[in-house]
């Protein structure tokens, strides 16, 4: 059993990216992008078909990981 954080030091931060305390998605897991009063909402693709919320704090390294 590893922590996230022991996760996210292992992945590539090029393809992977630590959404939030419980999350680290795949940059082509990533559907839709969506701007929200909290900061953004991330809607991923089928398998998992649900949303995840990022934080305001997040939104711009998010924004910034995304474009490459």
């Amino acid at each position: 059993h590893q922590t996230l954080d022991e996760i996210e030091s292992l992945v590539d931060p090029a393809r992977f990216y630590r959404v939030n305390r419980q999350y680290i998605i795949h940059i082509q897991s990533v559907a839709r992008i969506k701007t929200t009063h909290k900061g953004l909402s991330v809607q991923l693709k089928q398998p998992f078909n649900f949303e995840l919320d990022i934080s305001r704090e997040k939104a711009t390294a998010f924004k910034k990981w995304m474009e490459g």
